[in-house]
């Protein structure tokens, strides 16, 4: 019963994920009419930053608001610098804008992992037990 209840929370919590992430696709369809292909790297990009701030130290509760402050903040640049001059060009150019946004949170998220696991094996002392686990990363 118990692994019965752990299935329909984490499947409950996986669907809330997934909608969340749908209805920011309907959201910000609705108010530019245009497709971003870039938002699943704007969320990843914001999870990883929580994950850092949790990692670094940062309690729970101010790694949430400084998450959420420093995404909307992102969100609000990323509006005004590289949407906003092409909303009206014609849709090949949109679609290449909204690619290369998408480049280019996948390049940064490469780098800060490489950053983190490289910094990790510096730290490292030769023949020493370290439990750090190391993210794994996956490039698609």
């Amino acid at each position: 019963m118990e692994a019965l209840l752990h299935q329909v929370l984490s499947g409950l919590a996986t669907g809330g994920i997934y909608a969340s992430l749908a209805l920011a696709l309907v959201m910000i369809y609705q108010s530019t009419h245009h497709i971003n292909f870039a938002q699943g790297e704007m969320a990843m990009f914001s999870t990883y930053l929580a994950w850092a701030l949790i990692n670094g130290g940062v309690p729970y509760g101010w790694a949430f608001a400084l998450t959420i402050t420093i995404s909307f903040l992102s969100g609000i640049v990323i509006e005004r610098v590289v949407i906003r001059p092409v909303e009206d060009a014609p849709v090949l150019s949109v679609i290449t804008v909204f690619v290369a946004l998408k480049w280019g949170f996948q390049a940064a998220m490469l780098i800060g992992c490489v950053a983190y696991v490289l910094a990790g094996l510096a730290s490292r002392t030769a023949l020493a037990a370290d439990t750090t686990q190391f993210p794994r990363a996956s490039v698609l």
